[in-house]
């Protein structure tokens, strides 16, 4: 947007912050490897900037040479291609066991799966420390993805009759959705089975005052513990992008999309040359 702009200042820092975070990451970042286009994006504004010392720099740890191309086309498109589908949010169950002894006015929970244990402070009814043997076990709902594959997953650039690139991944979302959710699980999940011993504990002493509305209580509790499965149902999959040089006129480009059956599937874009950079975008949200 900054190189679009004429900020090519900008446009050069950006490039930079973003192989800075890939270089960072070990050249991957969140399922995505540090694009070949970004490579050369960086050392080509570097250079237009007359920052020789940057394209040095960058020359050595991108282990690329700058190649500087003659400057007759007619502008450049910029073109995405969002495919797919990204996950949908469901829900999945984990089991806790309460172990033996309660001396300590506290009760442990034990997961298996997630070989997670928690401390759960057992309420004092009555003057002594309420018995939680009834417990046993309980369940802790918690939400999780289900993967939806792209039925593409390679799409090529056909330009004037010739194969010219092939897309390059610049987002995965399927890749972020599953990790966000892997980091935060122990907390959400420990956050989970706390607020449930907490419900437990509150039954079980209403069960010493009247059996009929404790037992009741376990149920609704039981019919309430459920995992927030709202999310965003519309991104795609995955976004990539590919840099095409524009010849004057009118341009069409054609795009074979190509699936694991071997089936293959063309869209056409059509633009027309101007100077500076133009966006435009196709997409496929077929899944299976």
């Amino acid at each position: 947007m900054y190189e679009a702009s004429g900020d090519l200042n900008n446009a050069f820092i950006s490039y930079r912050n973003a192989v800075n975070l890939y270089l960072a990451n070990s050249g991957s970042f969140f399922g995505t490897t540090l694009p070949e286009q970004l490579k050369k994006d960086v050392l080509r504004t570097a250079a237009a900037l007359g920052f020789t010392d940057e394209l040095d720099r960058y020359q050595k740890l991108l282990a690329t040479t700058y190649s500087p191309k003659e400057e007759n086309i007619e502008g450049e498109l910029i073109l995405f291609w969002e495919n797919g589908l990204i996950p949908f949010k469901d829900q999945t169950f984990y089991s806790f066991t309460v172990l033996p002894g309660n001396t300590d006015g506290v009760v442990s929970i034990y997961n298996e799966e997630l070989n997670l244990t928690l401390p759960v402070p057992i309420s004092k009814g009555k003057g002594k420390n309420n018995k939680f043997s009834d417990i046993e076990i309980f369940n802790v709902a918690f939400p999780k993805y289900v993967k939806r594959n792209p039925y593409f997953f390679k799409a090529s650039i056909i330009k004037d009759s010739i194969t010219t690139a092939d897309f390059q991944l610049a987002q995965n979302y399927e890749d972020v959705a599953f990790k966000t959710l892997k980091d935060r699980a122990v907390r959400e999940v420990s956050k989970a089975a706390i607020r449930l011993g907490t419900k437990k504990i509150s039954e079980h002493l209403l069960k010493e005052e009247n059996k009929d509305l404790g037992a009741a209580l376990g149920i609704f509790n039981a019919l309430t513990e459920r995992a927030d499965t709202r999310n965003w149902q519309s991104l795609p999959n995955s976004i990539y992008y590919a840099r095409i040089p524009l010849k004057k006129g009118k341009n069409t480009i054609s795009i074979l999309l190509t699936a694991a059956n071997g089936i293959s599937k063309e869209e056409k874009v059509y633009v027309d040359s101007r100077k500076g950079i133009q966006f435009k975008k196709i997409t496929s949200i077929k899944s299976y």
